[in-house]
């Protein structure tokens, strides 16, 4: 069955900057019933942009958008050794859940990955764009 944009599970969120993108949040989904709940992330940076705050924003508006879309569980995994990530993760209220021994292989090296979740109860913040000028 072909869903419309506005029916379709997934989001992605662009931020940019002089009319170049620097960054995106996506929110992926599901169509069970018992699933439509839950968002999982996958998020990405240029190195250039890293530690002046573009994650940061893109996160705030994932979990806005989540709290806007009455969302209840954000998740994401995160390679155990991109400590940056996981500092921006645990700031922005995510909790680990338990480490995935493995998971990815890089340049023939086997890593493990951290899962991490966000619980969205009581958020309450405004979600209007789908780019972020920075």
């Amino acid at each position: 069955e072909e869903l419309s944009h506005k029916d379709s599970p997934n989001q992605l969120f662009v931020a940019e900057t002089n009319n170049k993108l620097i960054g995106f949040i996506a929110l992926m989904g599901s169509q069970l019933r018992k699933k439509k709940h839950i968002r999982a992330l996958a998020m990405g940076v240029l190195k250039a942009h890293t530690g002046k705050g573009t994650g940061s924003k893109l996160m705030e508006h994932a979990i806005s958008f989540a709290a806007e879309n009455n969302l209840k569980r954000l998740e994401l995994t995160v390679i155990v050794e991109n400590l940056a990530a996981i500092k921006l993760y645990q700031k922005m209220g995510f909790q680990k859940e338990g480490t995935k021994r493995h998971s990815i292989c890089l340049e023939g090296r086997y890593v493990d990955e951290d899962a991490y979740s966000l619980i969205i109860e009581h958020v309450s913040r405004n979600v209007e764009a789908t780019r972020l000028t920075l």
